[in-house]
């Protein structure tokens, strides 16, 4: 795991859950693959980049966008927009009644990941493919991938 903003305290009656189920979880799994879960503890969403997508001990640049109006959620990594692979599309649509997934006012990144972020933001408002493949294109990594030298 690499953040984590559920809610980490539950106030049900009888409950045992750790978590109350509202907020957001970013994973990287072990087949190469960006998983979030989006969840408003009603309507679980889960959906990952597809395997491959990422390389360990690798620099990458990652753009998860939750667009509201479409409900619907992309990955674009390294500039290129996730297509699925033997998915039919590479998009995810939401539950139209999902209510909201605000969690913790403070994100917790896990002590289990043993990566390094050099940037985390958050835009208020969905970014489009093409401004998330700009994003990446006037980054480092693109910079050093394309083996231009700096000044």
């Amino acid at each position: 795991m690499i953040l984590d903003t559920r809610n980490s305290r539950n106030h049900g009656v009888g409950s045992e859950a750790r978590f109350t189920g509202t907020g957001m979880v970013v994973k990287v799994l072990a087949s190469g693959a960006v998983e979030i879960l989006l969840d408003d503890g009603r309507s679980p969403l889960v959906w990952n980049s597809g395997e491959g997508t990422i390389e360990a001990k690798t620099l990458h640049h990652v753009c998860i966008t939750v667009d509201a109006r479409p409900k619907v959620l992309t990955f674009v990594i390294n500039g290129d927009l996730c297509d699925g692979g033997d998915r039919p599309f590479g998009y995810a649509r939401f539950n139209p009644y999902m209510y909201e997934v605000n969690g913790e006012p403070i994100i917790s990144f896990s002590d289990d990941f043993r990566g390094n972020i050099q940037l985390f933001r958050i835009y208020g408002r969905p970014l489009y493919t093409s401004e998330a493949i700009g994003n990446f294109r006037i980054s480092a990594i693109s910079v050093s991938r394309s083996g231009i030298q700096g000044p």
